[in-house]
This record gives C-alpha cells, sequence and structure tokens, in this order.
C-alpha cells in the first residue's frame, strides 16, 4: 500500500452553525419577551406593550373551577399574514394577574421556511419568591 486518503463529513460541517440554528429552532419560547423568535422569524408576543395595536382579544371564560381562578382570552392577530400568534393565554385573577399559561398556534401565511403548522403551549408556576416561570 502506498498511501491511503481519507475524509470525513464533519469535516466540513460549521458545528456551531448548527448549534445556533437548531437553538433558534428548539429553543426556549419566553411569551414575557417583546418578541419571541421563531426559526428565521420574530413574533410579537399577545402580552408586549404593543399587543393592543396589533392584536384583537376577547374575553372567553372565567375559570372558578381550578384555585387561583383564571380568565381565559382568545387572541387574534389584527391581520392573518403579519407574524402574530393566535390562541389563548389564561390570566391569574388572584392579584397577581400574572399570565398563568398560553396555548398558542400560528398560520401558514406567516411562511416559516418549511413549517407549515405550530402550536405552542406554555405552563407557568409561581415559586418561593412569587415569580413565575415556565
Amino acid at each position: 500500500m502506498l498511501g491511503e486518503n481519507q475524509s470525513r463529513v464533519d469535516q466540513y460541517l460549521d458545528e456551531d452553525g448548527i448549534d445556533e440554528y437548531l437553538d433558534k429552532i428548539y429553543g426556549e419560547t419566553n411569551i414575557y419577551d417583546t418578541d419571541v423568535a421563531i426559526g428565521n422569524r420574530r413574533f410579537l408576543s399577545p402580552i408586549a406593550t404593543l399587543g393592543t395595536s396589533f392584536y384583537k382579544y376577547y374575553l372567553v371564560d372565567t375559570l372558578k373551577d381550578v384555585k387561583p381562578w383564571r380568565v381565559r382570552i382568545r387572541v387574534e392577530p389584527r391581520n392573518r399574514e403579519d407574524a402574530l400568534f393566535s390562541g389563548y393565554i389564561y390570566i391569574r385573577l388572584d392579584g397577581s394577574y400574572a399570565l398563568d399559561q398560553a396555548e398558542l398556534t400560528i398560520n401558514e401565511a406567516t411562511n416559516i421556511n418549511w413549517v407549515k403548522d405550530l402550536n405552542i403551549t406554555l405552563l407557568y408556576s409561581e415559586n418561593q419568591a412569587h415569580h413565575f416561570f415556565s
């Protein structure tokens, strides 16, 4: 044998770039941020300061079968083609008015590369310092 040549595919992959891309897709979603990154798009949170300019809100129900009581609010984009969510948010009625839960979707018109449908469910719980975390 005169020589051997070996090449590996991992020599040609940008692992940092792949990690960054996967973080954008599978990273944590925090609805308390003004905007939420999903793939290559940023979506305005329904509880952002500017939310009332871009979302419609409908009080759907008061849930008295849970402690503390919560209100269920339907959120819909004013313009269906904007990068906005649709779904429900649940607000606690214990005086904190904290976001307790969110069930959000996006529609096809928002065009996130290869994503046809996306459902996000966020559950928040209160810690000893009375802060809410998912």
